[in-house]
Order: C-alpha cells, then sequence, then structure tokens
C-alpha cells in the first residue's frame, strides 16, 4: 500500500482478490493524528482483498468554507468516478457520529446505493451531545438514509443497542481498535514485571489528546496526591491538545511529572514499556479507546472511567480500576492500592497482556474485516 499523499485523493491498494469482493474503503486523511486513522494505517498492510482506498480532508481543513466545500465536491466527484468506472460489491464508509460526518456520508449512501453497490457503515466515533440534537432535529431524515446500508461495525455493545432502540434492523457487528503487532516486537511481559519490582520509582502513563475532557487534570492531581504521601512515583504525559500549557506548567513545577510530547514509532515503544501503569480517567463518549488496547498489551492495570467500549473491555476480562467518579482522590486510592501489592500488580499484568495478545492483534481484525466484507455481500435481507 502507498502511504504517501499524492495530488490524486485515491490511493490504490494492489492485493490479490479475497473471495472475489471488490471493496472502496473510504477513510479520512491517513496522514493525519486520529483513531480512523491509526485504525486503518495498522490494517491495511494486513489486509488481503481488491481494495479501493478513497481519502477525504486532504486539504487543510481550517480553510475557509467555501474552499472545504470545493474540497468535498472535488472528492464526491472522485467517488461517483470510481463508481462508475467499477463494480464494486461494497462501499465501506467510516464516519464518526458527528453532524459534519452524518452529512457527508449521506451523499455516499444514497450514490453507492443508485449504483447497486453494498453499503457498510463503520462509526469510529460516537458523540452524546449530537444524538441528543439528532433526536430533536432530523432524526427522520437520518434514519431514512442509512436505513438503506446494509451492515453496521460499532465499537461498543451500547452503540449496538441504540441503533437496535432506533429501529435499525441491519447486521451489526462488534469491531475493536486494535494493537499493532509491531509495536511489541522484542516486549516481555515477564520483564515488564521484573522490571516493576525492581523500579524505585513506579512510571504512570496518561496517552492520549492533552484536553480535560480526557480527564490530563485528574491525571496530573491524582499522582500529585500520591506523590505527596512520600510515594515514589513519575507521571509520564504524552500527546498533544488545547490544555498542554496546563501540562508544560504542571511539569516545570513538579519534578515527578515528565512531559515527552507526541510519541510514536520506537519512542513509543520505549514509553509504554517502561511504563508501569497507564492512567485514563476520561470523560469522552470513547468507543474502545486504542491507548487503553495497547496499554493492556504492553502489561499495565488500567485506571480509568466506565465509559461505553471499557464496559466491553470489562466483559473481556480487563485488569485494573474502573470507576464513575472523576474525584482524582479516587484515582490516587487506586495508585496506591496497586503500589503496595507486588503479586496484585503481577496478576494484572499478566491478564491484560493476554487479552490484549488474545483478542486486540492488528492481524486478526484485519482477517475479521475480510470475513465482514464476505457476510454482507452473502446477506440478501434484513436480520
Amino acid at each position: 500500500m502507498k502511504n504517501s499523499i499524492e495530488k490524486s485523493p485515491i490511493v490504490k491498494q494492489k492485493m490479490h482478490r479475497y473471495s472475489g469482493k471488490r471493496v472502496l474503503l473510504i477513510v479520512p486523511n491517513l496522514t493525519r493524528k486520529g483513531g480512523v486513522a491509526n485504525y486503518y494505517n495498522v490494517i491495511l498492510p494486513k489486509l488481503r482483498g481488491e481494495i479501493d482506498i478513497l481519502q477525504f480532508g486532504k486539504d487543510d481543513e481550517k480553510k475557509h468554507r467555501n474552499r472545504r466545500l470545493i474540497s468535498f465536491l472535488r472528492e464526491f466527484w472522485a467517488f461517483c468516478q470510481l463508481l462508475l468506472n467499477k463494480k464494486y460489491d461494497i462501499v465501506h464508509l467510516n464516519p464518526s457520529f458527528d453532524v459534519k460526518s452524518i452529512i457527508r456520508d449521506s451523499f455516499y449512501i444514497i450514490t453507492a446505493k443508485f449504483m447497486g453497490a453494498k453499503v457498510l457503515i463503520f462509526f469510529q466515533g460516537w458523540h452524546s451531545d449530537f444524538e441528543k440534537r439528532l433526536k430533536k432535529f432530523g432524526f427522520f431524515l437520518f434514519r431514512w438514509i442509512y436505513n438503506k446500508t446494509d451492515a453496521f461495525i460499532v465499537l461498543s455493545t451500547q452503540y449496538m443497542y441504540k441503533l437496535r432502540e432506533w429501529g435499525f434492523k441491519q447486521i451489526i457487528f462488534i469491531e475493536t481498535t486494535v494493537v499493532d503487532e509491531e509495536l511489541l516486537k522484542q516486549f516481555s511481559v515477564e520483564e515488564k514485571i521484573l522490571d516493576y519490582k525492581r523500579s524505585k520509582t513506579k512510571n504512570i502513563l496518561f496517552l492520549s489528546r492533552i484536553v480535560r475532557k480526557k480527564g490530563i487534570l485528574i491525571a496530573i492531581n491524582a499522582v500529585k496526591l500520591v506523590a505527596t504521601e512520600k510515594k515514589n512515583v513519575a507521571l509520564y504525559i504524552c500527546g498533544t491538545g488545547n490544555d498542554l500549557p496546563v501540562v508544560i506548567d504542571a511539569s516545570e513545577k513538579y519534578k515527578f511529572i515528565k512531559y515527552m510530547g507526541h510519541v510514536e514509532g520506537g519512542k513509543k515503544r520505549e514509553i509504554l514499556t517502561k511504563s508501569h501503569i497507564f492512567i485514563f480517567p476520561t470523560l469522552y463518549d470513547e468507543g474502545m479507546p486504542t491507548v487503553v488496547i495497547e496499554a493492556m498489551a504492553f502489561g499495565m492495570p488500567v485506571l480509568t472511567r466506565n465509559v461505553r467500549g471499557i464496559a466491553d473491555l470489562l466483559e473481556k476480562g480487563m485488569q485494573g480500576f474502573v470507576t464513575e467518579s472523576t474525584n482524582p482522590r479516587v484515582f490516587a486510592e487506586f495508585i496506591k492500592i496497586i503500589l503496595e501489592d507486588h503479586d496484585l500488580y503481577t496478576r494484572m499484568a499478566k491478564k491484560n497482556y493476554e487479552i490484549a495478545t488474545r483478542y486486540f492483534l492488528a492481524g486478526d481484525a484485519a482477517q475479521r474485516l475480510l470475513r465482514i466484507y464476505d457476510e454482507v455481500c452473502q446477506d440478501d435481507g434484513r436480520k
């Protein structure tokens, strides 16, 4: 697959055909940071099939509204040309559940169905605020258009129940975010546990967008409470975002707070390997957060809140502590419980590593996606 972005919005992946299905996969700009781009950058090299990839949003999103409209029209025209020139079995869309994505992909759905293709929708994000607005304005139109699709993929059973509640009878697949096998090369959970027991300083990791809704302030204040009790802890903060000045100020004021910037590749592997506990007190409408999956794969107990897709991870046996609370003292107590019980840490680390490598490896997710393509093409009616 070509990862470089060309002037044309079309990037073609040449592979042998999988079960004779031709798929047009529509994704956001794969060079940008974000859950959808991260997901496909990991699994696309592992997909075996005839898949054409149409990327949208290659131009600067901050540009003038009129220029954004021109970009949309140009991308939509490229989409129409592909449908006219090729006989696709499936058009696979990946909208977030927000107003811009829902409106944009409505045009793609109607056009794809008119051209005789099956339509698969993978909701990669979900926003409760938009859900509430949708119920008040435009719900009938949304249901009428999206009811033309043939199947959905969601990242949480709660999203599946919501679609069923709204009257959607299509097949709904529950999928997961993924961890790249390449990231885990040379990692040993046994060595991680030994490092934890030997280390005088226990490293706590926050890796996400640095915004209040991701829980960065809760994380800082929780670790601060632990540090004031003479516990040898360090908080590694990785990421960028609107609340970065708060993190910079905290790292300058407290020696135990270490800001690492945006991390990827080898640097990300290094941080995940040397971190012992993962803290993620998010207030956001999470699907199945990739950062949590990665932390589990690197043998870390997870401290988080019970939002959306976290419930599905708990059902699979995720180890750590989950709460409804946003009080930093609650998270501080969780940290202290783990610090004071090495046997508990060992059990949690081993279990999380086992679960992540059993359910969330990218290669397995790629194979499941190919099976979904087959099932969607074989399904001739609503289930």
